[in-house]
Order: C-alpha cells, then sequence, then structure tokens
C-alpha cells in the first residue's frame, strides 16, 4: 500500500488436462499400492503355511512322545 503496488497471485485454473494428468497421477499411486499390498499378503499366507506346516510337526511329534502314535 505504501508503494502503490498491486500483487495479484494468480492460480492456473484447472483444465480437463491438469484434471486427467493429476487422475493418472493418482491412479499409477493406488496401483503400486495394490501390487505391494498383494505381495505383502502372498508373503503372509506363505508364512502362515509355513507355521501351520510347523504346528502339524510337533503336534505329531507330541503325539508320538505320549505314545498316541506309531
Amino acid at each position: 500500500m505504501e508503494e502503490n503496488e498491486l500483487h495479484y497471485d494468480y492460480y492456473a485454473p484447472e483444465t480437463f488436462e491438469t484434471k486427467v494428468s493429476d487422475l493418472r497421477q493418482v491412479n499409477t499411486e493406488l496401483n503400486l499400492t495394490i501390487g505391494n499390498l498383494i505381495l505383502e499378503s502372498a508373503n503372509d499366507k506363505a508364512t502362515i503355511s509355513s507355521l501351520e506346516e510347523t504346528v502339524g510337526t510337533l503336534l505329531f511329534e507330541v503325539a508320538a512322545l505320549k505314545g498316541g502314535a506309531a
């Protein structure tokens, strides 16, 4: 005000092209996140399967020690 200057903050209007570009970026990020979650899920399922096998083996050994299995 003291220098009698006008300041204007310019905001670029959102166009169809910029919106599509933004949505493509969001879509790419979501696909990457989904891919990572699928990999984590597969790893978790493999771990669970391995643990179930270990528990089964341990139960068989406990039964054998108690004389319940030949």
